[in-house]
């Protein structure tokens, strides 16, 4: 798998550049708070700092963990799959309190808004895509 923080960090950029007013709340919702995401292995921990949605190194006190693995993702990113359709297929997990897990649906939902309405991120999903040969 190619560099997968890297290509997150690429993501919040442009989303910070060209869906402002949804970088700003993701980094909102975030708060002081944690999410602590998994994907083949591959750990990205979340956070807001000065404002706007960062990755951090080894976080351990994140609030909400999600697990899941590339193809679970590929296909919600694609729209194939809705997230209680992952959850059912095993290839997706979340853990945290009932509050932890309705703020990662929020921050789920605004990312997927501000990524929509962000140049860049179509071709971050199609490097993504061609990357796996779907």
């Amino acid at each position: 798998m190619a560099d997968l923080r890297a290509l997150a960090v690429r993501s919040l950029e442009a989303l910070q550049r060209e869906s402002p007013w949804h970088a700003i709340r993701i980094a909102a919702t975030l708060a002081n708070d944690v999410v602590h995401l998994e994907i083949d292995g591959v750990a990205l921990d979340l956070a807001a700092r000065g404002g706007r949605a960062v990755l951090i190194a080894d976080a351990t006190n994140a609030s909400l963990r999600i697990r899941l693995d590339e193809h679970c993702l590929t296909a919600l990113l694609a729209g194939v799959l809705t997230p209680l359709d992952a959850l059912e297929s095993g290839g997706f997990d979340a853990f945290g309190t009932p509050d932890a897990l309705l703020r990662g649906d929020r921050l789920a939902r605004l990312y997927l808004a501000g990524a929509a309405r962000s140049r860049s991120h179509q071709t971050l999903y199609e490097e993504w895509i061609d990357e796996r040969q779907i």
